[in-house]
């Protein structure tokens, strides 16, 4: 048996260290919590093009469009892709999940919101649907949101869609304040 004994432990690249002392272990240099994935888009841009879209190996119906944004002011990791509107879970573990949305209504428009993100989500509604209101009054104000926890595996996708199945539906408000999309590993 061999047996190592040491002192001191130190990366050069990151200038992290371990000191060793009367069986007590220290850190200097290092964070509170280690680096976890996290994500946070904003702003309306666009709808993916619309068509079938698969997420967790499940075909959407194709009523369902991905949303795209302006602006990813949070992407630690690079785990979100605003190309294709999809963060991929890099780590297994719990997440939490959510999305705000505004609009000012036009003549009684909705809009469904939808999150896809297991393998058994309901191809029309997702893992979570909210409608946000039809109240008919021009020039009122609504929002919607949601929050949830799930327990991810590596490689699951998530994605926020709006579903557009006729001409009551309309989109969020373009200004980034309006609309926003986030998820974060808690651990």
């Amino acid at each position: 048996m061999s047996i190592l004994r040491t002192n001191q432990i130190q990366d050069t690249g990151t200038n992290v260290a371990a000191n060793i002392s009367g069986g007590t272990v220290s850190f200097t240099n290092t964070p509170l919590t280690s680096t976890r994935p996290a994500f946070m888009a904003r702003g309306y841009a666009s709808l993916r093009a619309s068509g079938a879209a698969t997420i967790n190996s499940l075909t959407i119906n194709s009523n369902n469009q991905i949303v795209l944004f302006d602006d990813v002011p949070v992407n630690i990791g690079n785990h979100f892709n605003n190309t294709t509107g999809i963060f991929t879970v890099p780590v297994a573990g719990v997440y939490h999940v959510s999305y705000h949305l505004g609009k000012k209504a036009a003549n009684g428009k909705y809009i469904q919101v939808g999150l896809f993100l297991t393998g058994s989500d309901d191809t029309a509604l997702g893992y979570i649907t909210q409608w946000s209101g039809q109240d008919g009054s021009y020039g009122m104000y609504d929002t919607t949101g949601a929050s949830v926890i799930v327990n991810a595996s590596a490689s699951q996708q998530f994605a926020l869609t709006l579903t557009q199945t006729n001409t009551n539906w309309t989109t969020p408000d373009t200004t980034k304040e309006y609309f926003s999309f986030s998820a974060y590993l808690i651990g």
